[in-house]
C-alpha cells in the first residue's frame, strides 16, 4: 500500500503540482480506501519526502548506470537513451 501511495503522489505532482497532493487525492489516485495513506505516512509532507527520495534514487541509479557504461564511442547513443528515459519514462 505504501508503494501505491508513493506512486500516486508522484503522478499527481507531475500532473497538478505539489499542491494537488493531498491525503484524499492520493488515496483516490491509488485506488486505496479512505485513510489508507495515513496508515503508512504521518503526513502529506512525509509522503512527499518519500516520493522525492524514490525519484532521486531512480534518477541517480539511471545516471550511475549510464556513467559506468561502455567507453566514449557510445556516448551519443547512451546520452540519447538517457534523455529519452527522462522524457518518456517518468518515475514509476
Amino acid at each position: 500500500m505504501a508503494g501505491a501511495a508513493v506512486h500516486a503522489a508522484v503522478r499527481l505532482a507531475q500532473r497538478g503540482g505539489l499542491a494537488s497532493v493531498t491525503a484524499e487525492t492520493v488515496t483516490a489516485e491509488a485506488g486505496l480506501p479512505p485513510g489508507a495513506a495515513a496508515e503508512h505516512f504521518d503526513s502529506v509532507p512525509a509522503l512527499l519526502l518519500e516520493a522525492g527520495s524514490r525519484v532521486l534514487r531512480l534518477r541517480t541509479d539511471t545516471l550511475r548506470e549510464w556513467l559506468d557504461g561502455p567507453g566514449p564511442e557510445n556516448v551519443v547513443p547512451r546520452l540519447a537513451e538517457l534523455i529519452d528515459h527522462q522524457l518518456t519514462k517518468r518515475s514509476s
